[in-house]
């Protein structure tokens, strides 16, 4: 869309787009320093499932543990955290290891005297604080909605646009199940490899969420054939919301064929996926 807007309005280019290869897992794991960092990494994103998932999954270590063992980072956190003190050194190790061969990758990206903007839905702009952690430079972010303590903390370098609490927050399982990608989940880079996750029902139904894309992408050129002075449009975000809260008011009709590729999936937080029902 970016890329869309620099081509149809006659925008000089100032930057340059690039399709940037993270996710909260590739990303927040390298960044951990101590264990400190391990448990606060719950704090915006809990855990409910297996040992063997959290360990695997989550911090990319095998270790023997009790296969039927659940765990739910929320409900018994004393009990979840003497479970990690066990693994700390394992996770801690894997965390160097990954980080080391994460700056390999960034570092043909960027360069340290570029300003540097990511984009991204929100909510903590945990991808973002996690490769300032990583890179020591500073980041900039622009996102679909943030968190108000984090807006407030972070005013000066990270952004959104929709009121957190809103529609979009509420409904965001919709929006990530179509802000996705065919081949899933980025999860490490071994210094020549990138590793993904299995491809899930999102994926394997990505040529049902194209014309999803291509909807998108039409409504923005209409949108430009209208105003061709984007300096003159002034954008609010409480229509695009109420809009967007219809979903949840069956005020919008969807096709039976786009309706069963919805799905929530996120193996950061939990085992499994959902189908989204509408």
């Amino acid at each position: 869309l970016y890329k869309l807007f620099i081509k149809k309005l006659k925008i000089k280019k100032f930057s340059e787009a690039v399709y940037f290869k993270t996710s909260r897992r590739m990303s927040v794991i390298p960044s951990l320093r101590n264990f400190s960092d391990i448990i606060s990494s719950f704090d915006n994103h809990r855990f409910f499932g297996t040992a063997t998932s959290l360990l695997e999954k989550r911090f990319g270590i095998i270790n023997k543990v009790d296969k039927k063992l659940i765990l739910n980072s929320l409900e018994d956190r004393k009990s979840f955290i003497e479970f990690l003190k066990k693994f700390q050194n394992s996770i801690l190790k894997n965390a160097l290891y990954e980080k080391r061969n994460y700056k390999k990758y960034l570092s043909t990206i960027m360069n340290k005297k570029e300003k540097i903007i990511i984009s991204d839905q929100g909510f903590n702009g945990s991808v973002q604080t996690s490769l300032e952690k990583i890179t020591n430079l500073q980041f900039y972010g622009l996102y679909m909605s943030l968190k108000e303590k984090v807006k407030n903390r972070d005013k000066s370098y990270k952004n959104g646009f929709y009121t957190y609490g809103g529609n979009f927050t509420n409904l965001n399982h919709i929006f990530e199940s179509v802000f996705t990608a065919p081949h899933g989940t980025f999860i490490n880079f071994d210094g020549k490899k990138f590793y993904k996750e299995k491809k899930m029902t999102n994926q394997k139904l990505f040529n049902i969420k194209k014309k999803i894309f291509f909807g998108v992408q039409k409504y923005f050129e209409e949108t430009i054939k209208l105003e061709k002075n984007i300096d003159n449009l002034e954008i609010k975000n409480k229509f695009p919301d109420e809009i967007f809260g219809f979903f949840n008011k069956e005020k919008i009709i969807i096709k039976q064929n786009l309706l069963k590729s919805f799905y929530f999936d996120n193996s950061y937080v939990r085992e499994g996926e959902n189908k989204i029902s509408f």
